[in-house]
């Protein structure tokens, strides 16, 4: 059971209110993209209502409603799941060294010109044979920022199973790449109030912690959809 310390709740907990405005921005993104959120959680063994709760964290945060898959944020994280351009390549470059890289992310690639990317021998190598990879334009494509999103998000799940605390921050500030980086990581910040107490966690990753996981939080909105199958 998440429980977050009440002085964090009370400072960055969304209100009873704002249930119903998160709600309906999942309802929006289900009409678009219900779908191929489906095949990303199916594909990628992720329970879809977290990828609606972490996308509901990420762009609605910036802009609501349907201009998020062209919302940039002031560090250049990209649309629906603000992907960076370079994280991105990362990640593909990472699933598709690993034979992990699934088909309809290689489709989306190669239809879009950047093949070259799926030639890298290891990070960050596709920049040295003139290949530019993803670019932000890229990611303006709904269905591909959900995908390199779901990719990442599945990363950092599978380095913190149990701490969805360590998930947002990794994601949305600094992403894990080593089971020793998780593990130095998880030694220190041992329980969810470490992570919110500690001065080097900026403040806006501890205010996406409690926009998740926070008792009117998106996860519980996703939940409680999901439920009444409403996504």
């Amino acid at each position: 059971m998440i429980t977050i310390p009440p002085e964090y709740e009370e400072k960055y907990g969304f209100k009873t209110s704002d249930i119903r405005t998160i709600a309906n921005d999942m309802l929006v993104i289900k009409r678009k993209y219900g779908q191929i959120i489906d095949q990303i959680s199916s594909t990628l063994n992720i329970d879809k209502e977290l990828i609606y709760a972490f996308q509901a964290i990420e762009a609605p945060y910036r802009v609501f409603g349907n201009k998020q898959e062209t919302v940039v944020s002031p560090a250049g994280a990209v649309g629906l799941m603000q992907v960076a351009p370079d994280g991105a390549n990362d990640i593909v470059v990472i699933y598709n060294l690993n034979n992990k890289l699934p088909q309809r992310v290689r489709e989306l690639i190669e239809k879009k010109g950047k093949s070259c990317l799926l030639k890298a021998k290891y990070v960050g190598h596709y920049k040295q044979f003139n290949c530019q990879g993803l670019t932000k334009e890229d990611l303006f494509d709904g269905e591909l920022n959900l995908w390199i999103g779901g990719m990442m998000l599945k990363r950092q799940l599978e380095f913190y199973p149990n701490r969805l605390d360590l998930v947002v921050y990794s994601y949305n500030f600094s992403p894990t790449f080593s089971k020793d980086h998780a593990n130095k990581r998880l030694q220190s910040y041992p329980t969810i109030q470490d992570t919110l107490r500690n001065q080097k966690v900026p403040t806006e990753t501890k205010r996406y912690i409690v926009w998740l996981l926070g008792k009117n939080g998106t996860l519980n909105v996703a939940i409680a959809l999901k439920r009444d199958n409403q996504i």
